[in-house]
C-alpha cells in the first residue's frame, strides 16, 4: 500500500475555484484575484509535497483536531518556491499529538508545544497554537500559553508574509493580516500596530527584518514606513545586540546567500547594525564608488565559507589546539560590464585568509593568507568601468598568472 498515494487520490490538489479565503481585512475583487494567482504557485508545490504531511494532517483530523501549514513554507510556496521544510501548527495539545502518533512522536520542544513526528519516513515539527506573555529579556517570552485560536497564534508572528496558514485537508487559506497582498506587492510589514514595540520584544526580529528585504527572484521588498522608521531607532538597535553572536551570524549568513545581499548589507550599515554584528566602536558608513562596487561584485564572490579545516597534528605547529575550528574567507574580484551586472566573467584577483578561533580564549587569529592577481584571457583589456569598480589597474594583471595557476599553488 502507498498511504501517500491514497491520501493524494482522496484529497487531490488544491484548485483555485474551490479555494476558501479567510481574512480579517475586507477583500475586493482585485485582492481575490491576487490570492488565486499566487495559489497557482502554491498548487505546484502541493503536487510534490511529501506524503508524510498528508498523513499527519489526516491523523490529526481523525484525532479530533486540525493541522495547518504555517510560516516560511507557505510564504515561499506562494511566490513559486518549492520549500522542503514544512512547519505545522495544531489546536491539539502536545499530549494529544503524542497519543495519536505513539512511538512516531518525539517531544523535542515541549516548553513551546513542539513535537517532532515521523511520517512516511520523514520528520516534521508540529506545534500547538499558542499566545505569548511579555518579553522580559528582549529575546524570549516570559511564558507561553496554549490556545485553540489560530488568529491568536498568527498575530504573535513577526511579519504579515509569515502570518499565513493553510488547512491542507479543507483547502482553506487563512490570511488575517493581508500577507498575501504584501507578498504580491513586495512589501515587508510588521504584524501589529507598533513595529518598534514588536522589534524590541525580540531583537532577532531586527535581523530577520533585514533578511526578508531580499525577495530573491521577485526583487527587493519595500519596507513599510513605520517599520522602516523603527529599524533605525536606537532602542531597536540596542535590542538587536541582545541576540547571541551565533544567532546573529546565522542571519548574516542567510543575508549573504541572498540575491540582493549588497543592498541588504547597505541597509544594515545605514541602520548601524553592522557595527553591532562586528562589535565595532564606530559605525560602518556606506556610499560612493565602494558601495557601487559591492552592488556589482557581490554576486561574483564567494563570501564567508564555513569550511572547517583539519589541523594536522604533525604540521609542526605545536602551539595551536588541534580542536580549534579553522575558517577560510575567500574573495574573488571579477571582470564586469555595465550591461552584465549579475553574472561573473573572469576572476582577476583571488584572495584567501585562514582564521583560527581559539575557543578557550575567545580570540580569532590569522593562520595564513594568500593574495594574487589573475591574468584574464577572454577579456585581456580591462574596461574603464571594471577598473573603476575593482580599483585594479591593467598593469596589475598583465604579467600575472592565470586563475588555474593560482589555484594550483
Amino acid at each position: 500500500r502507498n498511504p501517500g498515494g491514497l491520501l493524494t487520490a482522496c484529497y487531490g490538489t488544491v484548485s483555485s475555484d474551490r479555494m476558501c479565503f479567510s481574512t480579517g481585512r475586507s477583500q475586493d475583487r482585485g485582492a481575490d484575484e491576487t490570492t488565486e494567482r499566487l495559489m497557482k504557485n502554491f498548487n505546484v508545490w502541493l503536487k510534490s509535497m511529501d506524503a508524510g504531511v498528508w498523513e499527519i494532517c489526516d491523523k490529526v483530523k481523525r484525532g479530533g483536531g486540525t493541522a495547518w501549514l504555517v510560516g516560511g513554507c507557505v510564504r515561499d510556496a506562494l511566490v513559486g518556491g518549492l520549500p522542503k521544510e514544512v512547519d505545522l501548527a495544531t489546536n491539539l495539545k502536545p499530549t494529544d499529538i503524542v497519543k495519536i502518533f505513539g512511538a512516531a512522536a518525539e517531544p523535542t520542544g515541549l516548553s513551546f508545544g513542539t513535537i517532532t513526528v515521523t511520517a512516511s519516513g520523514s520528520k516534521f515539527e508540529i506545534t500547538t497554537l499558542r499566545r505569548e506573555g511579555n518579553y522580559r529579556d528582549g529575546r524570549r517570552p516570559s511564558n507561553v500559553q496554549f490556545t485553540e485560536s489560530l488568529l491568536e497564534d498568527l498575530e504573535r508572528r513577526d511579519f504579515t508574509i509569515n502570518a499565513i496558514a493553510f488547512d491542507l485537508l479543507e483547502s482553506k487559506v487563512f490570511d488575517p493580516f493581508g500577507g498575501i497582498s504584501d507578498l504580491d506587492k513586495g512589501i515587508l510589514r510588521m504584524v501589529g500596530e507598533d513595529p518598534g514595540a514588536r522589534l524590541t520584544e525580540d531583537g532577532l526580529r531586527v535581523w530577520r527584518a533585514h533578511r526578508f528585504i531580499d525577495g530573491g527572484q521577485r526583487g527587493l521588498r519595500s519596507v513599510e514606513r513605520d517599520l522602516d522608521e523603527a529599524l533605525g531607532d536606537e532602542k531597536v538597535r540596542a535590542s538587536a545586540g541582545n541576540v547571541s553572536r551565533e544567532r546573529i551570524w546565522q542571519e548574516l549568513a542567510k543575508v549573504l546567500r541572498g540575491k540582493y545581499a549588497s543592498s541588504v548589507m547597505e541597509k544594515m550599515a545605514n541602520n548601524d547594525l553592522l557595527s553591532v554584528a562586528f562589535c565595532l566602536d564606530k559605525p560602518i558608513k556606506c556610499g560612493g564608488t565602494e558601495m557601487l562596487a559591492q552592488k556589482f561584485l557581490v554576486p561574483c564572490r564567494r563570501r564567508i565559507q564555513g569550511l572547517r579545516l583539519n589541523h594536522s597534528a604533525d604540521s609542526g605547529d605545536k602551539t595551536r589546539n588541534s580542536e580549534d575550528p579553522k575558517y577560510v574567507i575567500l574573495d574573488m574580484e571579477a571582470t564586469c560590464h555595465p550591461q552584465n551586472k549579475m553574472q561573473p566573467q573572469e576572476v582577476i584577483q583571488f584572495s584567501a585568509v585562514v582564521l583560527s578561533h581559539d575557543i578557550n580564549k575567545g580570540t580569532i587569529s590569522v593562520v595564513d593568507e594568500f593574495d594574487s592577481f589573475c591574468r584574464p584571457t577572454i577579456h585581456p583589456r580591462l574596461s574603464k568601468f571594471c577598473k573603476s569598480l575593482t580599483r585594479i589597474k591593467q598593469g596589475d594583471v598583465d604579467k600575472s598568472p592565470m586563475l588555474e595557476e593560482v589555484l594550483s599553488v
